[in-house]
């Protein structure tokens, strides 16, 4: 750069001194033009590695909700029927294992175990008035045989209505207005079927529903007839043998009888004292009190909160490349919500969920006692 030279005086200044401001801004405009280029440069390598992929593969994450479902259900039925007097749980109550539930109150079992505990207390004073030695009359014989002929034929005939309820289970349908219901919710999903029809299959369904339960229970209560006939004979089969045999008095096996006789109904009765199998989150009371208990009847259900189940709606383009095994991010609805590493169980087309497929995953429970069934966590699928 060439020097300027100014000579004169400029607003009061004299030559030299303006030459030498000159040649000040000389050098500082070339000071402010390496500052320019270096901050240029500078911004230059800064957008270079701006653009610059990554050192190593990202991974891509693909999440959708999930609906959660407790690990296991376990249903708690009535041992007895009777009269509902207490509920000491409600829906959504955690309890423990052994917890009691509902007390059912029947007086018919009371009474009877007093007379089973009479009969037992008159066959014991029988035997010390006889002795527990000699051979039995022939009127007890005939008595014993009778009895034997009374049982088979209670038992031959609980056997063949067992038989004709379970023929009319089999030739109900099998859930065939159930699966009626399914087709019409799709027909109705695509617009193919009105409300009205849907209303129609649904409650065909839910009496169909009904008188398959009510089946259910008239066979319950016939096997546990046919199961008594045959108790019943049993013990008749054995006093007969036993007098024909002339060993022992007849005495000891009437002692015997009674005797299992009130260890059932003391079973009975103690099922009448409704309790929690396993430690969970009560989820469904069908009970009230001064409502009747029918033996066999769900009057409650547990969920195990240890485990979870997350079931994902996800569409074909997603399911179709996921497979059993996959690593997933699952994101457990608590608060904070928790992050949990696990692994696909199965995929399984299901026509009930908006997409078709369900997408299901087990994880342990981060906080067993955090109430979650039934919220919307969320599942990471990698890709």
């Amino acid at each position: 750069m060439s020097k300027v030279r100014i000579v004169g005086t400029q607003n009061g200044f004299s030559g030299a001194r303006v030459e030498r401001i000159a040649r000040t801004v000389q050098q500082n405009a070339w000071v402010g033009v390496k500052a320019l280029f270096a901050v240029t440069l500078a911004g230059a390598v800064l957008l270079s590695a701006a653009k610059r992929p990554a050192a190593g593969p990202t991974a891509q994450e693909t999440v959708l909700p999930a609906l959660v479902h407790p690990g296991a259900v376990q249903d708690v039925a009535a041992g007895a029927p009777g009269k509902i007097t207490a509920i000491h749980v409600q829906p959504g109550a955690w309890v423990e294992e052994g917890a009691l539930l509902a007390e059912i109150e029947n007086s018919e079992l009371e009474s009877d175990l007093d007379l089973a505990r009479g009969r037992l207390s008159a066959v014991r004073k029988r035997m010390a008035l006889e002795g527990s030695a000699g051979v039995a009359p022939r009127a007890r014989l005939k008595a014993a045989e009778a009895q034997l002929k009374a049982a088979l034929r209670a038992r031959d005939s609980a056997r063949n209505r067992m038989k004709a309820i379970s023929a009319e289970i089999d030739a109900s349908g099998n859930g065939r207005a159930h699966q009626m219901v399914q087709r019409v919710r799709d027909l109705a999903a695509k617009r193919l079927a009105t409300a009205a029809e849907l209303d129609a299959a649904e409650l065909a369904a839910e009496n169909e529903r009904r008188a398959g339960s009510d089946r259910r229970d008239t066979r319950s209560r016939i096997a546990q007839e046919a199961e008594a006939a045959e108790g019943q004979v049993t013990l008749a089969q054995l006093q007969i043998d036993t007098l024909r045999a002339g060993s022992g008095s007849a005495t000891d096996i009437d002692v015997r009888e009674a005797e299992s006789a009130i260890a059932k109904l003391e079973r009975r009765i103690a099922a009448l004292r409704v309790t929690a199998p396993r430690a969970g989150q009560v989820s469904f009371v069908n009970a009230s009190d001064g409502g009747a208990a029918v033996e066999g009847l769900v009057l409650f259900r547990i969920n195990d909160s240890h485990r979870l189940l997350f079931e994902v709606s996800a569409p074909p383009s997603i399911a179709r490349d996921v497979r059993q095994g996959d690593p997933v991010t699952v994101r457990v609805p608590l608060d904070p919500p928790v992050e949990v590493e696990a692994k696909v169980d199965e995929v399984v087309w299901t026509p009930h969920l908006s997409h078709g497929y369900s997408i299901r995953v087990r994880v342990d429970n981060p906080d067993p006692a955090a109430l979650v069934a039934g919220l919307e966590g969320s599942v990471g699928f990698r890709h």
